[in-house]
Formats: C-alpha cells, sequence, structure tokens
C-alpha cells in the first residue's frame, strides 16, 4: 500500500504487509487504555482492566465502563490481527 508523508518534500513510501499490520495494530490500540479488555457479564459487555489496588496472589477485575460499539470493533480486530500475527509466527512465514 502506497501511502503519502508530508514533510519539508512530500515523497511516497511503500508500505508492505507486516508494516500496515503493525501499524493498524498500534492505532487501534490507541484507542483504547493499556491493560483495558473485554467481558461478558450478565449478557453484557463490558470494558474492564486488572485492579491495580489488588494486592493478594489471585487478578481481581475492576469495570471501566460498557462496552461501546467502538470498543467491541476495536477489541474483535485486535484479537483477530493478533491471532493471524501469532499464526504466522508459529508458521515460520516471514512476509
Amino acid at each position: 500500500m502506497n501511502i503519502t508523508v508530508y514533510e519539508t518534500v512530500e515523497k511516497q513510501i511503500n508500505l508492505n504487509n507486516k508494516q500496515m499490520r503493525d501499524i493498524t495494530i498500534a492505532y487501534l490500540e490507541s484507542l483504547v487504555y493499556p491493560g483495558e479488555y473485554i467481558r461478558e457479564v450478565k449478557g453484557k459487555l463490558v470494558v474492564k482492566q486488572d485492579d491495580p489496588e489488588h494486592r493478594h496472589g489471585s487478578i481481581s477485575e475492576e469495570y471501566v465502563r460498557d462496552a461501546s460499539e467502538l470498543d467491541i470493533a476495536v477489541f474483535d480486530m485486535l484479537a483477530k490481527l493478533k491471532k493471524y500475527q501469532n499464526e504466522r509466527t508459529n508458521q515460520g512465514t516471514v512476509e
């Protein structure tokens, strides 16, 4: 995919599939806070994070917010992209 980067001089650069996937993952991760994840609670999707104050060995989750359509789409795409990336890594395929 060709993109245009504006500097003092305009030029086009070519990105390969791996670079595009890495950029997409980084952008999607920027839409949510680090450590957030999506869970289903009583039939409803919510965003949670590990409780930073919990110190008893087991993980305690704390509610962040009800999952919006954007949250659902972001977490779904991140899961798919990372799964694909892991499968390619495990197969030893280099792009």
